[in-house]
């Protein structure tokens, strides 16, 4: 029998009671979808029409609008259900899970559409415009309750998928530690090394003692091999289902895609690109946001200014040259926070810094009060959306870097500078000045690699909760 080393172990009474867990949470899911849709659709009745459900000429026949709702409701709610948006390999996949329903709702909505036109419906539009934004926020609403619900029982082992992690010890941790990142996906993976002489039987009972939901082979495995087909074969009398790790470390699942050539399927990659009709989207995008927020933000815009000029001697707006898109250098602006000539006294802390990304810490004397309290807010970063209108940075990109960070940059690190740096991204969303100098850079390159302009929306929103609760800031 092969020798194998599970490094967690769980009693088969303890791994029973988190099976009947899980399956609570999908029901618990589908319940409250149920309740979302319908009440969203009654919402949107009561809005357009009060108490007085109007007729609706449905092509074939009239009806109330409480008929129409129900029917709407019912046919959101399959939808729903055929687009698997409660499928364990969905349920906390944060953008994946989005895209699901996204689609389910947009089938429902642009077939619901297609129809009205086709049979000429009287569809009241104010209707159909109130159900199907307050119906996308109620839906993901209850996804963001279950996310926490699922990250607080990974923290307590009860979570909502056990993955069996099967090869050699560095890529069984590599792989588990992707898994589990932060317990976003609500999956427990189980350790097993020893894998080069894997028994697929063996493979089986411990799928069975686990109670596994997956196993996932990590490392180079041939997947022609008879372990593999094998494998495969044992596993249909299980419900577990076989996972191969591409070894693809910080590719999104958007840049792949399996192609059968010849009978073998390979995985496409689609290169990363900088240029093209989606990078004008996000330059439209950013110069439509600047001018918004310039707009809602001008009270704090003055408020601030007024504050710096009045507490401490100097200019109010301070420049600092930064190395922007393709190495091009370029001066940031922010509100001042620092006493004058305060240069000096930064540039001896930068010779002390041991790693490449510079931090001030906390208590720094060369702070004036005004700017340590702007700083912790994030308010002193406000003016470099004119930086966004010239074009030097994006709202959302990596962030942007001091010469004398740029000249200690390693190969992979300078990826970072084929991008626009932004004013906010997946740094500042993950924990800002709390990251490490890795961490930092893995995030930067995870952006530059995987870009789209869907995560940019989504960077965006979380920004707006990172900064509220001051998270990881200086």
């Amino acid at each position: 029998m092969a020798s194998y080393s599970a490094t967690t172990a769980y009693s088969v009474p303890e791994v029973a009671s988190r099976r009947v867990s899980a399956q609570g949470i999908r029901r618990t899911v589908s319940v409250l979808d149920t309740v979302v849709v319908f009440f969203t659709v009654f919402v949107a009745q009561l809005l357009r029409f009060g108490t007085d459900p109007n007729a609706v000429n449905l092509g074939l026949f009239d009806s109330s609008y409480t008929y129409f709702s129900c029917a709407l409701a019912t046919v959101w709610s399959l939808s729903l259900l055929l687009f698997r948006v409660r499928y364990t390999r969905v349920l906390g996949f944060g953008n994946y899970e989005i895209a699901r329903i996204l689609q389910a709702t947009l089938v429902v909505f642009g077939g619901l559409s297609i129809y009205s036109l086709i049979f000429q419906l009287e569809i009241s539009r104010l209707y159909l415009v109130v159900a199907f934004p307050l119906g996308v926020l109620g839906l993901l609403a209850v996804r963001w309750v279950i996310q926490i619900i699922m990250r607080a029982g990974v923290r307590n082992g009860r979570s909502l998928t056990r993955v069996l992690v099967v090869g050699d010890e560095h890529h069984v941790d590599q792989t588990v530690t992707a898994i589990e990142r932060k317990g976003r996906s609500g999956m427990r993976g189980i350790p097993i090394t020893g894998a080069d002489s894997a028994d697929p039987e063996e493979l089986l009972h411990l799928i069975r003692f686990h109670s596994a939901d997956a196993v996932v082979l990590a490392g180079e495995v041939d997947t022609g091999s008879p372990f593999v087909r094998e494998l495969t074969w044992r596993l249909e009398s299980s419900r577990a289902e076989l996972l191969l790790s591409t070894q693809l470390y910080g590719v999104r699942s958007t840049r792949l895609r399996l192609e059968p050539v010849g009978g073998l399927p390979l995985v496409h990659v689609e290169a990363p690109r900088y240029r093209g009709l989606k990078y004008g989207v996000k330059r439209a995008m950013d110069l439509v946001g600047a001018v918004f927020f310039l707009i809602i933000l001008s009270p704090i815009y003055l408020a601030t200014a007024i504050a710096v000029k009045a507490t401490s001697a100097g200019g109010v707006i301070y420049r600092q040259e930064r190395i922007g898109q393709n190495g091009v250098p370029f001066n940031i602006y922010k509100f001042r926070s620092m006493y004058v000539d305060a240069d000096k006294y930064l540039e001896a802390l930068i010779q002390q810094r041991e790693g490449v990304l510079f931090k001030v810490g906390k208590g720094d004397p060369s702070i004036t009060p005004v700017g340590a309290f702007i700083r912790r807010f994030s308010i002193d970063e406000l003016p470099q959306m004119f930086n966004v209108l010239k074009g030097n940075m994006s709202l959302v990109g990596p962030r942007p870097a001091i010469a004398n960070e740029v000249e200690r940059y390693s190969v992979d690190a300078r990826r970072r500078l084929l991008v626009k740096p932004g004013l906010t991204g997946l740094w500042q969303v993950s924990g800002r000045s709390d990251l490490s100098w890795e961490e930092a850079v893995y995030l930067d390159l995870f952006y530059v690699e995987n870009w789209s302009n869907f995560v940019d929306c989504t960077i965006l929103f979380r920004t707006v909760k990172a900064v509220l609760t001051s998270d990881g800031a200086r």
